[in-house]
This record gives structure tokens, sequence and C-alpha cells, in this order.
């Protein structure tokens, strides 16, 4: 892909629970740690649902994107879409969302 993105694997959970926290403090999400533990765990073990990447530098991300894969019959196969996509709010503006979806 590119240097924005680094997908994240089962040894990042502890990296990105806090930012997952954020963006749903953000949009009043109003579920717990351990919920957000249990759907997180299987997209960083390799589950074919879905996927999440951490953006900007491998070693200090700012944010997150999250694609949940499904099947179309329509397209006649796997589609995905961002189920979740959070950038630090002192870094947005930027560009890198942006960029982050345009990679994708």
């Amino acid at each position: 892909m590119s240097n924005l993105l680094h997908l994240a694997g089962a040894s990042d959970l502890e990296r990105l629970m806090p930012m997952i926290a954020a963006y749903h403090a953000d949009e009043n999400i109003g579920v717990d740690d351990a919920h957000r533990r249990d759907a997180v765990a299987p997209l960083l073990e390799g589950s074919p649902h879905g996927a999440i990447w951490f953006i900007g530098p491998r070693m200090s991300p700012v944010g997150y994107v999250a694609v949940s894969f499904g099947w179309s019959i329509e397209m006649g196969g796997m589609d995905g879409f961002i189920d979740e996509i959070w950038v630090r709010q002192k870094v947005r503006g930027r560009g890198m969302g942006s960029e982050a979806v345009s990679l994708l």
C-alpha cells in the first residue's frame, strides 16, 4: 500500500483500543471496553470478516480505519465497507483520512 496505512495485528490490540474508545466517545456510541475488545480482537487475529489499518507512521499512528467484508450478489463477490474511521483531533484537516480512504 503506502507508508500511510499499516495493517493492525493481534499484538496491536492495546495500542488500538484507546483510539476506538475515542471514536466511540466522539460519536456517542455507548459500548464498554469489554464489548469493543470482543468485537475488535477477531479482526486483528485474521478474521475473514474485516481488517483494521493504522493511519500514519508505524511507530506513532494518528488514527485507524476499520473495513468490514461481506458478499454482494450484485457485485458478484466479496465487497467491503468502511465501518469506522478516526483521526486524532490535533491532526485532522491535513488530508490523512482522505488519503487513507483513497488507498483502500
